[in-house]
């Protein structure tokens, strides 16, 4: 990323998921785990840090042509509360194929990062399209 100056971002998450209600055109899931994420800088230096990650996903199926996808994820660093961030994802799933596997995604996502240089935003918005495919 040229603005924040991260040449590379991982991040690994394993933890537990609860539908509050899975139905047949709507879903609701909360996830609640643990978080490792390392960032490689542009400058040569490596910043590992460990968190919670909590995230919320709706999914509802409009019709045949398409399912509204939303996610909503907060992850706090565990050494500091003040390293967080929020990543919010909207979309519109397409189906390209009659049998669902594969998809088209159009949308929209906004990330928040609250620690980054004077010189960055906070707020990053990406507009997208991805092509997604679902095992079932």
């Amino acid at each position: 990323d040229e603005f924040s100056g991260i040449d590379l971002r991982t991040h690994v998450v394993a933890g537990y998921g609860y539908f509050f209600f899975k139905e047949e055109d709507t879903q609701l899931r909360f996830r609640i785990g643990l978080s490792y994420q390392r960032r490689e800088f542009e400058t040569g230096r490596n910043e590992d840090t460990y968190g919670l990650d909590l995230n919320l996903h709706y999914e509802r199926r409009i019709d045949d042509w398409g399912t509204l996808v939303s996610d909503l994820t907060y992850t706090p660093g565990l050494d500091d509360t003040d390293d967080y961030r929020i990543y919010h994802e909207s979309a519109l799933d397409i189906p390209l194929l009659m049998q669902k596997p594969l998809s088209l995604r159009l949308g929209i996502s906004n990330e928040y990062n609250n620690l980054v240089a004077e010189d960055v935003e906070r707020l990053d918005t990406t507009y997208f399209a991805k092509l997604v495919y679902k095992w079932k």
